[in-house]
């Protein structure tokens, strides 16, 4: 007995035709039997373009090598942060190189997290545990990523260290089963304080349960990650072979004494095209420390956001940033551009169909990597034609683990950069005096902080 048509379903005679189509051009069946030889990455590059990007600049910063490498984890924001940091602190220490303990940021910023989280739970008590906010928080409470505010929080509270005296475990380079422990501990508490609640619980009692929890919290993160330096002497050697021993130091002193970045003059600056410019823009429940600084960004078209950058790599000083790193990039290569795959080629496709606006509303684009400029390539009029970044996935891919952005591809995938106020003018920095538009906590704009791995 023949099923009746559904509306809308997908029958035998659709198909059918599907085939006859693919079938008419002989284009399809070597593209077929291509991308079974290959990566499809790889038989889509473009020669031409490939052939045009060097990695060459006109414009470029002292830079740090080795590239450094966050491996199995989620950390590329705070890896970003502290290479801006350490090339300013290898030329006044007059290092060969250096590096800063990403995983001591790595354990305070985890800790923290764990309890942001507890008290938003605490703070939505009478909301439907099925509501999407709830399900949102109770999604993934300790993610591995963060946004550069998030940063400043966790240096101004608890300092930095060498990387030499707080190196990485294996948790901080595979991060995931450690934040499965975390995530599941977070939740059941998540569920405890909510049960407590509804039987009649004061405030002063559920707090009291939430300290108890978050000592729980800690000693996983010891365990997983080692416990925090409380006071180290930093032994080092210079470029000039000198040797140096500054004892007695704190994570606070040494930040405060022998780190001269300023990280608390750095404004964030986005590009989301989808809302109004030169607005000041948070994301709800997105942050650290409680208490810390807040979240927020200034919009601007994304010829500012280049000027800026453009601004700071004049002055010798890199610049930290977020963009969506999967598009239209080849990792080997190391080079993120528009026209470096074609796709319309293989597959008969084109990609204009979207806005970068579009792109955001309809979940095809978000940021999900931070990296850090430290060149540019200008034309005769000043005009960037593409960027150098300094990724954090080790040496392999690009040049030595330095990659080539093209502008173009900066003008639709790169969504923020952190400048220095100082290079601001007026009418941009008095953006940070209005009351920030806020977002909804799953906004894209907040995505770099909601980072899995």
């Amino acid at each position: 007995m023949a099923a009746m048509k559904t509306q809308g379903a997908i029958d035998m005679k659709m198909i059918a035709s599907f085939d006859s189509d693919y079938e008419k051009d002989a284009k399809n069946s070597l593209s077929e039997d291509i991308i079974a030889q290959a990566k499809l990455k790889d038989v889509c590059v473009n020669k031409k373009t490939k052939l045009k990007s060097l990695h060459k600049y006109s414009l470029s910063v002292p830079e740090v090598k080795p590239a450094t490498n966050q491996k199995s984890s989620g950390r590329c924001w705070i890896f970003a942060a502290l290479n801006v940091i350490r090339e300013k602190l290898i030329r006044d220490k007059n290092l060969e190189s250096f590096e800063l303990s990403q995983s001591y940021v790595f354990f305070w910023d985890k800790f923290e997290k764990a309890g942001w989280f507890l008290e938003q739970i605490l703070n939505t008590l009478e909301e439907k545990v099925e509501d999407r906010l709830i399900s949102y928080l109770l999604q993934a409470p300790v993610n591995d990523g963060g946004q550069y505010d998030m940063f400043v929080n966790v240096v101004n509270k608890y300092g930095l260290v060498p990387k030499q005296v707080y190196p990485d475990s294996t948790s901080a380079t595979m991060s995931r089963p450690m934040n499965w422990v975390i995530t599941y501990k977070l939740r059941e508490y998540a569920k405890e304080l909510r049960a407590a609640h509804g039987k009649g619980a004061k405030m002063e009692e559920l707090r009291k349960m939430k300290l108890e929890q978050l000592n729980t919290i800690y000693r996983i993160l010891c365990i997983n990650l080692g416990q925090p330096p409380k006071t180290f002497d930093w032994v080092f050697k210079d470029k000039d072979k000198k040797f140096h021993r500054i004892k007695d130091l704190t994570p606070l002193k040494f930040a405060k004494e022998h780190i001269t970045f300023n990280v608390c003059t750095q404004v964030s600056l986005i590009n989301d095209p989808r809302n109004d410019y030169y607005k000041l823009y948070t994301v709800d429940r997105l942050g650290n420390v409680v208490g810390g600084k807040d979240v927020t960004y200034i919009n601007l078209p994304i010829e500012e956001l280049k000027k800026y950058a453009i601004a700071t790599l004049t002055k010798k000083e890199p610049v930290w940033f977020g963009c969506d790193v999967g598009k239209f990039f080849h990792r080997d290569d190391g080079v993120m551009d528009l026209d470096y795959f074609s796709y319309d080629k293989m597959f008969g496709i084109e990609f204009s169909g979207f806005s970068k606006a579009d792109r955001l509303r309809y979940g095809t684009s978000l940021m999900t990597h931070a990296m850090v400029f430290t060149g540019v390539d200008l034309d005769e009029n000043g005009k960037p034609l593409a960027w150098r970044v300094q990724n954090s996935w080790g040496e392999k891919g690009g040049d030595k683990g330095y990659l080539r952005m093209s502008d173009k591809w900066f003008g639709e995938y790169n969504f923020q950069v952190s400048v220095d106020e100082s290079i601001l003018p007026e009418k941009i920095l008095d953006v940070l005096k209005q009351t920030p538009v806020k977002l909804p906590p799953w906004d894209p704009m907040g995505s770099l902080a909601q980072s899995k791995l």
